[in-house]
């Protein structure tokens, strides 16, 4: 589901970008910061978004 919308949104970011239209998409993930850097460093199956 992740990527669908990571695609759908690089899409619609081109097609409206000719029109000055900014095209955005928040999704759910782990971001690597002070706080998780200890359960990642521990735990390898999970997968980091930037």
């Amino acid at each position: 589901m992740k990527a669908a919308v990571m695609h759908l949104t690089k899409d619609l970011a081109m097609k409206w970008a000719r029109h000055i239209i900014y095209v955005k998409a928040i999704a759910l993930g782990m971001f690597k910061t002070k706080m998780t850097k200890g359960m990642l460093e521990q735990r390898e199956d999970l997968k980091l978004f930037h």
